[in-house]
């Protein structure tokens, strides 16, 4: 039985760890996606700022030739010498104007239908006009500092609120550090960097320090659905494997008492079957003595099946019906003292210690007597020495009585002492008991207890001896 308890607490353990596995894998996925989501708004927010500064600074129509145009007018020149470069410097620009505007043209005419945005104007966000003007923007750092500003804005537009954003210009050489950093943002917290100006090959990109945090943030609500939901299946599971447990222990439990049961009410009826038997014998019949005997036996016997029939009905699953009534507990316990002192059949000496002359509370009179009988009787029962004692001792307080029975029995081990008053519990002692019973005795003492809104203790030491400590609210 224990092993089947090992694998299903395996069981548990292993689908809490596979279910707790894929909640990690789901918010790891989903933190990705809102990071790719982030910065892809970040970049875009990065591309309209530059795209209005342009707006509110369109370029000056310079003279002066580019180094793609100077190699140009170079190369046409060494092939047509007669040709002059000024000439060919003013049809480079006035061809680049002629398409600069063909493509801006085109590009407002496919979003003129695109929606107005936050001051009601139509703005195509996604045409970057500095590329089309071959404009190498110069950013001071007073610049830098409104861009910024700006940037923040859109970006918190876009929905993405972040402070300590910072706005950097950084020479990255064509090539291999190119390629290089431009695929740094995917590992620190950098957007994409955009190139503002061709001569210099000067990028500008923007620095997220704290972008986790508002991702998370986001995310809140996954989260804690997540905790809520892991939290949810593992109380449920461990709810289960106790319900399993307490389920098993109490089959267990209730074989036991069956069983225990069976051989209690066999050995009666087959004593009183067989001096029935007995009886009915001529030779029996013609000896008076002989029958008054069998007779005795049966009756002897058939009264202790009564008194097992009368313990197992104690116990009453739908709770105690009292009848409260006022007391005298002192001279009740006296007369159970002097009762299992006379049908002792060892040498069994029971000490009353009352501290008054009377201890009266409200209470059940057949109830009590019936509760203080059970303690006594265990006391016997589960006592080996040659000189069996119980001290049975009464005290009061201002609104509570106070019942200790204390014994020199077996006592019980500290690992059963929480169990003893569980229905049908007794402690194990191997495959047989040496005393009889059917573990009803506490659980009913228990019961009466609580329902005169008293309570219960135990004190046991294992070969010394036991002591039960009640208290019941005078009223």
């Amino acid at each position: 039985m224990f092993k089947s308890h090992k694998i299903l607490a395996l069981l548990i353990v292993i689908v809490i760890s596979g279910i707790l596995t894929v909640l990690c894998f789901w918010l790891f996925k989903s933190y990705e996606d809102h990071r790719e989501l982030t910065f892809a708004k970040a970049d875009q927010a990065l591309v309209a700022t530059l795209n209005d500064y342009y707006n509110e600074h369109p370029p000056v129509n310079v003279t002066t030739p580019n180094n793609s145009q100077r190699n140009l007018a170079d190369i046409i020149h060494r092939a047509y010498p007669n040709v002059a470069v000024d000439s060919l410097y003013a049809w480079m620009e006035q061809n680049a104007t002629r398409r600069q505007d063909s493509m801006r043209r085109k590009f407002q005419d496919f979003y003129r239908g695109a929606p107005k945005e936050r001051n009601g104007r139509r703005r195509s966000r996604d045409f970057n006009q500095w590329m089309f003007q071959n404009q190498n923007l110069q950013l001071s750092e007073a610049v830098l500092d409104s861009l910024t500003k700006e940037y923040v804005q859109e970006l918190a537009f876009k929905g993405v609120r972040l402070s300590n954003v910072r706005l950097s210009v950084e020479k990255i050489e064509r090539g291999r550090e190119f390629w290089r950093r431009a695929a740094m943002h995917k590992k620190q917290y950098d957007t994409r960097p955009i190139l503002i100006n061709t001569e210099n090959d000067l990028y500008l990109f923007a620095t997220l320090p704290q972008v986790w945090k508002f991702i998370i943030k986001s995310m809140f609500g996954q989260i804690a659905f997540s905790f809520v939901l892991l939290a949810a299946l593992v109380i449920t599971f461990i709810a289960l494997f106790k319900t399993i447990r307490k389920q098993n222990k109490l089959a267990i439990l209730q074989r036991s008492f069956v069983t225990n049961m069976t051989h209690e009410l066999k050995t009666p009826l087959s004593t009183v079957s067989a001096a029935v038997e007995a009886l009915q014998n001529t030779k029996t019949k013609e000896n008076p003595e002989r029958q008054d005997r069998y007779l005795n036996i049966s009756k002897r016997e058939l009264e202790h099946l009564s008194q097992m029939v009368e313990h197992v009905l104690q116990f009453n699953g739908r709770g105690l019906t009292l009848s409260k009534q006022e007391i005298d507990l002192v001279p009740l316990v006296r007369e159970l003292s002097e009762s299992f002192t006379l049908i002792g059949t060892r040498n069994i000496v029971i000490q009353l210690d009352a501290v008054s002359a009377s201890c009266q509370l409200q209470g059940d009179p057949a109830h009590l007597r019936n509760m203080l009988s059970n303690l006594i009787d265990n006391a016997i029962k589960y006592n080996y020495s040659e000189k069996p004692t119980i001290n049975l001792r009464l005290s009061e307080a201002s609104n509570f009585v106070q019942i200790e029975v204390s014994d020199n029995g077996i006592g019980i081990p500290k690992i059963y002492q929480k169990d003893i008053y569980e229905l049908f519990f007794r402690v194990p002692n191997g495959e047989l008991y040496i005393v009889k019973g059917f573990g009803l005795g506490l659980t009913y003492v228990k019961q009466v207890v609580e329902q005169h809104k008293g309570s219960i203790t135990v004190e046991s030491e294992e070969g010394k001896g036991s002591t039960f400590t009640i208290k019941l609210p005078k009223s």
